[in-house]
């Protein structure tokens, strides 16, 4: 539970907007809140009265308070005085209008979100305020161990007198190859990949379940933010709690742009962890914190599929095992659009791509098995982000 919480102020109604939510979050351990606002040594005086008189609001509603004046840059000294008393939570106001970066400090937030490890809880003036009820949190969800970092702490603020939503959002949402969706079996398949991840998301709800904590799951088929920002104004979330890597990269939606996306579209709070950055910031000058995930060996070359046995409109997944050594149907990476030939060598030509390509040109020895008009393989999302897949064959710099 968070105990120390840093809330930037600037002197502005805006970022006043996030101090009930860290009010709240507070109460529940007993925890202090660090005001803190850095200023030029001529606006020091008044930005210390400043916080002062919002402090003593605060105290007097039984909240243990710290006001702090910073000097230096904004983002610099806050992300000092957060390494220096030990915040746990960094509490954000946010316009929501071009998303993280800009704040009620303006640019700050951006700089402190590359800065600064600690979990950040991030509020757009308009939320709906929490109330006086055991909480509802959402948990978006994408098989990665990664995501499921944001279980502990979702599951710290649910505790068991309120609720745990696990939802996953799916593409494709509709098909991408020309007249697929005429194809009776796309329904088939779009059918096995939500039993696919609900298995998936009924295996990580039971262990909380388990723990004593009440569990939902769902998924839907469309684009994530917008799916998980309507999901929680369905089902009346009070926050929603993400684990990010706090960088652009792969295609892995939860993984990327879509905690922007988020700060603008989600009717509540939206809590974002960044454990791969705290690992990063963590590790010795010149270390790397976390060693790159190394990649998948493709299948020996005797271990070919007939290419005749995959067909346009196939979709490709990547290869995905579960912490617990269980291999699932994998993640989402595209539809064939053919199988190719080049210098002896089937490749196939896959739409969807990953990151900013669009295209895939992947060889037929990373196929793992072919069924059911699925082409599952044996690479990770990490092995095709890391290489030049997206590189037709003989082009130069392709491997």
């Amino acid at each position: 539970m968070y105990t120390r919480l840093l809330v930037p102020l600037d002197g502005s109604e805006l970022a006043e907007t996030a101090l009930p939510y860290a009010q709240a979050l507070a109460a529940l351990a007993g925890g202090t809140l660090y005001l803190v606002r850095a200023a030029p040594p001529a606006e020091q005086a008044a930005a210390l009265a400043y916080l002062q008189e919002v402090a003593q609001r605060l105290q007097a509603q039984g909240v243990s308070v710290e006001p702090r004046v910073l000097a230096g840059p904004p983002a610099e000294a806050i992300a000092q005085e957060a390494l220096r008393c030990q915040a746990d939570l960094l509490v954000l106001a946010t316009h929501g209008r071009t998303g993280i970066a800009r704040w009620a400090l303006g640019s700050v937030a951006d700089a402190l979100l590359h800065q600064v490890a600690t979990p950040s809880l991030l509020v757009r003036p308009g939320q709906r305020r929490w109330e006086a009820r055991p909480r509802r949190v959402l948990v978006p969800l994408d098989g990665s161990e990664l995501a499921e970092r944001a279980l502990e702490p979702a599951a710290a603020l649910a505790a068991t007198a309120g609720e745990l939503l696990l939802y996953q959002v799916l593409p494709p949402a509709a098909a991408t190859a020309a007249d697929l969706e005429h194809d009776p079996s796309w329904s088939t398949i779009l059918a096995e990949i939500r039993a696919e991840a609900l298995r998936y998301l009924e295996r990580v709800a039971e262990r909380l379940r388990t723990a004593g904590y009440r569990v939902r799951t769902a998924t839907d088929y469309g684009e994530p933010a917008a799916c998980i920002a309507e999901y929680a104004r369905r089902e009346e979330a009070d926050l929603i709690v993400l684990s990010s890597h706090g960088r652009s990269g792969l295609a892995r939606w939860l993984l990327g742009s879509v905690a922007d996306a988020l700060v603008r579209l989600a009717p509540v709070p939206l809590l974002l962890l960044r454990p791969l950055l705290a690992a990063r910031l963590a590790a010795p000058t010149g270390a790397p914190a976390e060693a790159p995930p190394a990649p998948s060996q493709p299948a020996p070359s005797g271990a070919l599929v007939d290419p005749a046995a995959i067909q346009p409109g196939y979709v490709v997944y990547a290869h995905y095992m579960d912490p617990e050594g269980r291999t699932d149907i994998g993640q989402y990476v595209g539809i064939v659009h053919e199988v190719l030939r080049h210098d002896g060598v089937h490749y196939l030509h896959v739409h969807g791509g990953l990151g900013q390509a669009n295209e895939l040109f992947i060889p037929l020895s990373a196929v793992r098995a072919v069924a059911g008009k699925q082409v599952r393989l044996t690479l990770t999302l990490e092995d095709l982000a890391g290489l030049a897949w997206h590189l037709p064959p003989g082009s130069p710099g392709r491997a």
